[in-house]
């Protein structure tokens, strides 16, 4: 049957070492980890011929091996040779046996070979999720320099637990100085972890020169003043005033004039005796401009004497009606408006909770 459920309860055993490290290696992953258990398979250096390893649980292809907490494992170290040098390699070995098809692991020491440029030891590279028979898992090199262990290397890292891959992963993220939003008013100290201070009444703007990161300022609502607004004037439109037909009306009224008196007095001109018709003829103006003519009066002498006006009373009169006026066309300038109220400059927004870190 090529479906098998692994978790499931079939009747009767049927979980197998391949099903569980499959499952791990893929949580896991494929490789060669040593978890974050215990002493994580810190070593010893008894002596030049003698190591400890420690507890640990490590995590090979899928299949897990542990030195039990508290316990440890000790390797003897073949003593080195003068004048040369030597690598061995501490490490975790994987077997399956093939006809038993019994798994088991075991720490061994590889001896490597004395030179003066020394190598590693050859090691068992298999594929275990292949169903490979061997594999070996390099914990520590051990470098000898003639017969004393010169130093031991770690080979191995530690994987770092889920938890705090999560908890570095939320540091990188949302490191101190973010700003965390959401329309959930869940805290990010909640979520995350770490000190977070709310932000209530403000907009987010981009930092610059003018606007230190972390700075605040702006208003909710300005006043316009006179240095806002832009050099300007109102021009009225072009246009003409109608004047309707109509007549001015004088009221009921009179004149009184009179003519001062005057001594006596006659009048002088020029004349000329006209024979034929027994008359003569009187002009005014100089003697050059009137060639021909007699010097002389004109008029009779008349003693004081005034001159009587007569200018009757009149009106009430109205003025001729006439047609209406229109006045030529002319633009203009108005005058002051407005109350100086001061206005809102929220664009349009969505709110959202947001907060700060500080720790």
């Amino acid at each position: 049957m090529a479906v098998d459920l692994v978790t499931g309860y079939a009747g009767k055993p049927h979980v197998s070492a391949a099903d569980t490290g499959a499952f791990n290696a893929g949580i896991i992953g494929s490789g060669k980890y040593v978890l974050n258990m215990w002493e994580n398979f810190a070593y010893e250096l008894v002596s030049n011929n003698e190591i400890k390893i420690k507890s640990g649980s490590l995590v090979n292809q899928g299949r897990n091996i542990n030195i039990a907490n508290k316990d440890s494992e000790t390797l003897t170290i073949q003593t080195g040779t003068n004048g040369l040098k030597r690598y061995d390699i501490v490490a975790m070995r994987y077997q399956r046996d093939e006809k038993t098809q019994i798994e088991t692991a075991t720490l061994v020491l590889i001896k490597g070979t004395p030179a003066e440029n020394p190598k590693d030891p050859e090691l068992q590279n298999g594929n275990i999720l292949n169903n490979d028979y061997i594999d070996d898992y390099a914990l520590y090199r051990i470098k000898m320099n003639g017969i004393l262990v010169e130093t031991v290397e770690q080979l191995f890292q530690i994987l770092t637990p889920l938890a705090e891959i999560a908890k570095e992963t939320i540091g990188k993220m949302y490191p101190v100085g973010s700003v965390y939003m959401s329309v959930q008013n869940t805290s990010p100290s909640v979520l995350f972890g770490g000190t977070w201070n709310k932000i209530e009444g403000k907009y987010i703007l981009a930092a610059d020169f003018s606007n230190k990161a972390g700075s605040t300022g702006g208003n909710e609502k300005v006043t316009l003043t006179q240095e806002n607004l832009p050099v300007h004037t109102h021009t009225g439109a072009k246009h003409t005033h109608v004047v309707p037909a109509h007549a001015h009306t004088i009221a009921q009224h009179s004149h009184n004039a009179s003519c001062g008196s005057a001594g006596t007095h006659s009048h002088y001109g020029y004349y000329r005796s006209d024979s034929k018709s027994g008359g003569s003829q009187h002009r005014q103006g100089s003697k050059a401009t009137h060639n021909g003519l007699t010097e002389g009066k004109i008029t009779q002498d008349a003693g004081s004497h005034t001159h009587p006006i007569d200018i009757k009373a009149g009106g009430p009169t109205k003025t001729q009606t006439d047609g209406e006026c229109i006045t030529k066309e002319a633009t203009g300038i108005t005058g002051t408006a407005g109350d100086g109220m001061p206005f809102t400059i929220k664009p349009p927004y969505i709110a959202v909770n947001m907060w700060i870190r500080t720790a």
